[in-house]
């Protein structure tokens, strides 16, 4: 998590550009829900909200279309207002993580980040905190060892407690100063192709590539960072990701193969139905409230969050997929093969929300349930109607995408150990 003064700092040149544009209104919540502007004495203010509220829905009735397959922007952008199905009367929703909508603080954040690297990263900042230089880092990691990403405790191993042990070794700086964050915080036993995160040093590094490689050579042999480089001065790698991608493998061989028995969950003892599993995934695609498919986090506040998001695809392949970061993720049949990945894309995810879905999935090709059960439950926002999650160690996170500009054009090393 970033502290809170950043969190201000970054939203402070957000509040000044749109402050005009909102003038007629006194107060405009972030439809991250992670702010609140307000007016006062002629002046605006950004505070962090003290309770989360999803946003109101109104009296207007959503309109949704769904296909098999929604179309992208060919330059990566989440960009629904042109390529969602989605659609309100009497004006259209903020959309999260959306960069083309110009009532949202990110958007602002991000274009004035691009126009002037130093308006949101002020010398005084700089030197307030000492995190001077901002660095983009790619890791892939089995997941079956580790308590998931997140930092949980010193008495818990996890992957974001060994790329700090590393990079503390390394670059001399405390915990707090590194501020390591993560595209998305996998749980215990999820694995991760390409994991993306993202760090601060007080000095720049000497080498990005001495760095990853020394980086590889702290690490146990089930983590490897592939990747550092020096990214856009205003890099975030949660708030400026605009596309995820997950891949959910399942074995259907009898019996499983012992080469995928930490990667892949085994079903072969059932029968299923390869068209019914095709047909439950293309259920899921759209813009949906995936409330019935979230698990309740311990402190329970993600109930009170709006659980609204958008798939892109969910597409089912046969066999291959590009199991390893050197095959460019390459996607190929393989009719012969008891192997099935699943390859769900969307804006964010619930906490557990593909791994319900796969479960929700497997139930429908299994015959226990049929895709109008699976309509009902998105419908019906009940949880425990939802059958059981299915095992974290069959999920990856697959891909994380991110705007053009927020990447730094350099010959960066994709391996080294």
């Amino acid at each position: 998590m970033i502290p809170a003064a950043t969190r201000t700092c970054l939203c402070t040149m957000s509040i000044r550009t749109t402050a005009p544009a909102l003038a007629s209104s006194t107060h405009q919540e972030a439809s991250s829900s992670l702010f609140l502007l307000e007016k006062k004495n002629g002046n605006w203010n950004c505070r962090r909200r003290g309770l989360v509220l999803p946003p109101k829905r109104g009296d207007t009735k959503a309109k949704m279309t769904t296909t098999s397959t929604m179309t992208r922007a060919s330059n990566g952008s989440n960009d629904d207002a042109s390529t969602s199905s989605y659609s309100t009367e009497g004006g259209e929703r903020p959309r999260r993580n959306d960069f083309t909508n110009p009532n949202h603080w990110r958007y602002q954040s991000y274009i004035n980040s691009l126009e002037n690297p130093d308006s949101l990263q002020n010398a005084e900042y700089r030197q307030r905190t000492g995190r001077n230089h901002v660095y983009r880092g790619i890791v892939s990691y089995d997941g079956t060892n580790y308590f998931g990403f997140q930092k949980q405790g010193e008495d818990k191993i996890t992957i974001q407690s060994e790329l700090e042990r590393c990079l503390m070794q390394i670059t001399s700086l405390d915990r707090e100063l590194l501020c390591l964050g993560a595209a998305g915080r996998t749980d215990a036993g999820v694995h991760a192709r390409k994991q993306v995160f993202h760090f601060y040093t007080k000095d720049p590094l000497k080498d990005e590539l001495n760095c990853m490689r020394a980086c590889n050579r702290l690490l146990n042999k089930d983590v490897r960072v592939v990747e550092i480089a020096k990214p856009h001065p205003m890099f975030h790698s949660r708030f400026h990701a605009i596309e995820k991608t997950y891949r959910y493998t399942i074995d259907f061989g009898l019996p499983h193969s012992p080469f995928h028995r930490t990667t892949a969950f085994s079903v072969g003892y059932r029968e299923y139905d390869m068209k019914l599993l095709e047909e439950a995934c293309k259920v899921f695609v759209g813009t949906h409230d995936f409330a019935a498919f979230m698990n309740r986090s311990r402190d329970g506040k993600n109930l009170e969050r709006n659980s609204e998001r958008t798939i892109y695809s969910f597409d089912v392949v046969r066999g291959g997929g590009g199991g390893s970061s050197t095959t460019n993720g390459e996607r190929y049949e393989d009719p012969s093969s008891m192997l099935v990945h699943l390859y769900v894309t969307g804006n964010g995810f619930l906490y557990k929300q593909v791994r319900n879905m796969v479960g929700a999935i497997l139930s429908v090709a299994g015959g226990r349930y049929t895709v109008d059960d699976l309509k009902m439950f998105l419908e019906k926002k009940d949880r425990k109607l939802v059958p059981m999650a299915a095992p974290a160690k069959g999920l990856c996170l697959y891909d994380v995408k991110y705007p053009d500009e927020m990447y730094f054009s350099s010959s960066s090393s994709s391996s080294g150990d």
